[in-house]
């Protein structure tokens, strides 16, 4: 039911705005035969250096969307979250308590279900726990250690995040090394003698098959360039664009500490962090303390905190501590006190079987806004960010009225601009999609590729956009070939300035529905024989 239930929060409707550029990336490896170099797709970064770890993930996304589209991007994403528990499960002894696994791991599993989406991460979460069952069953089982190696290699090339797997390699090392030393009992599931030999020679294979990737030691490197633009000096700038960096303090900060058991993920958070904390501590009282089993938790804790986007790994992590904790501690109690009740596996059963039948119906979906253009109003009154929030609606499909497609396909038509100015930066990717490489955007969602300059310079001109400052026409030519580019501006963002713009003395708003509107230069509207379109076409799509 656990692995049912992490199936079924998969079939939910694609949101997720970073999968068109990968699967543009995808269809352009396959159709050229060689990974990026250089960026493809902006027109400000045109020789910037694109470290595409992901390469191995978009061909195997473009393929699944030539065969199936969509629904079969879905299905797929779901069957991956499914295994990514099945494996977590097969980290535990066989004759532990089926229904105490199921309750450690529901936290789990719930807190997951923000992260499901179609991105190279999925894989990362699917590599991250085989290696936590490797590491579980190292000591028993010693040739395990040779899957480690082989995990790498295939890690270093889907995601960036492959440097986990080696985080948690050196802990087990650090673990095993400080042993002899502590004054307390190793719990009886890690006791063993160290097969150092063999120990050591899989951490230099692993660190050999990071260094097999189209980009050799660059791409091994990449994780420390990536971390320190997302988690260094430049980390409040960076957050502007990509809310998912956000950490757990910058939650509390903007919505409180109510707000943290309103949402689902943050209180699956707090739930499992708590429920581990005290796992160690009954497990400390009976005189068993795991160094491994604690860095694990710290680390990846840490991460959590800093950025929403590590609470999936996090909840792994979490997860398989509090799993062989608990299977330790029950270990420790006498037969009699552990065969008393059965309370908790009736609860743990009715839960699951609540959850299993809820969410096809969108029973964990927090409160989401109508997919109707006719609700953007009511929610901006309200003081809502319309489409701020992921939405979540049971399907296979898209979400409705959440990708500007038919915007991007204007924008394709004889005589546009070669380039593209979007508001926002999932627009961006969707232009890329559509219309790359041969038409460029300013900036788009590769936080790892755009500089900081240039994302710096796309703020500036959308603020200067907005104020009628003719100094943002100007940074725009610079910025490109000289001929100014269109621009692409999401109705939710625009919504609130809609006056301004459309009302704006040097562009004209040449196409409008409820997800995008397209403005171009006056002289070039008039070149293409555009004529203004009104406001109210955002609402009506006519």
């Amino acid at each position: 039911m656990l692995v049912l239930l992490a199936l079924l929060l998969g079939f939910v409707q694609m949101a997720d705005t970073d999968i068109w550029w990968h699967l543009r990336t995808g269809q352009l490896i396959w159709e050229r035969g060689a990974v990026p170099q250089t960026d493809w797709y902006t027109y400000t970064n045109p020789d910037s250096r694109w470290i595409d770890l992901h390469w191995l993930f978009q061909l195997a996304a473009a393929g699944l969307f030539q065969l199936g589209g969509v629904p079969a991007l879905v299905i797929a994403k779901s069957i991956v979250g499914a295994a990514i528990f099945a494996v977590c499960l097969a980290a535990q002894r066989a004759d532990w308590r089926p229904w105490q696994s199921a309750a450690c791991w529901l936290p789990a599993v719930l807190l997951f279900a923000g992260r499901s989406v179609v991105r190279p991460e999925l894989l990362s979460l699917l590599l991250f726990a085989a290696t936590l069952a490797i590491l579980f069953h190292l000591r028993n089982r010693p040739r395990l250690v040779w899957l480690l190696p082989v995990v790498q290699l295939v890690w270093v090339n889907v995601h960036s995040l492959f440097i986990l797997g080696l985080g948690l390699w050196v802990f087990f090392l650090i673990d095993a090394w400080l042993r002899p030393f502590l004054p307390w009992e190793s719990p009886d599931l890690e006791r063993g003698r160290p097969a150092w030999r063999n120990w050591l020679i899989a951490s230099g294979l692993q660190g050999l098959a990071c260094l097999v990737n189209p980009y050799g030691l660059e791409g091994a490197a990449f994780p420390f360039v990536l971390w320190s633009r997302m988690q260094g000096p430049e980390r409040r700038f960076y957050q502007q664009f990509a809310g998912e960096f956000l950490g757990f303090g910058d939650f509390i900060a903007r919505y409180g500490y109510a707000a943290v058991f309103q949402n689902l993920s943050t209180a699956m958070l707090v739930t499992i962090t708590v429920a581990t904390f005290v796992s160690f501590v009954l497990l400390a009282r009976r005189g068993r303390f795991s160094v491994f089993r604690a860095l694990v938790f710290l680390a990846f804790g840490y991460l959590a905190w800093q950025a929403n986007r590590n609470g999936a790994i996090f909840g792994l992590a979490a997860g398989a501590v509090l799993r062989w904790n608990v299977g330790d501690f029950v270990a420790l109690q006498s037969a009699a006190a552990g065969g008393r009740l059965q309370i908790g596996k009736v609860a743990t059963a009715a839960v699951l079987g609540v959850l299993v039948i809820i969410t096809p119906l969108g029973g964990l979906s927090a409160w989401r806004p109508m997919p109707s253009p006719r609700f953007i109003p009511f929610l901006v009154e309200l003081g809502r960010e319309p489409f701020a929030v992921t939405a979540r609606y049971p399907g296979l499909g898209e979400t409705p009225f959440w990708y500007a497609h038919d915007a991007a396909r204007f924008l394709g038509r004889r005589g546009m601009p070669q380039h593209v100015f979007a508001s926002h930066l999932g627009h961006a990717g969707l232009c890329i999609y559509h219309l790359g490489p041969e038409k460029r955007v300013f900036a788009d969602p590769r936080l790892e590729v755009n500089t900081r300059e240039t994302l710096a310079r796309f703020l500036e001109i959308s603020r200067a956009l907005e104020a009628y400052d003719p100094a943002a026409e100007q940074m725009l030519r610079e910025s490109g070939s000289g001929e100014l580019p269109a621009l692409l501006i999401g109705s939710a963002d625009l919504w609130p300035v809609r006056d301004r713009y459309f009302n704006h003395p040097r562009w004209r708003a040449v196409y409008a529905d409820p997800i995008a509107v397209v403005f171009l230069p006056n002289e070039k509207a008039d070149a293409l024989g555009l004529p203004a379109v009104p406001w109210e076409a955002m609402i009506s799509g006519n």
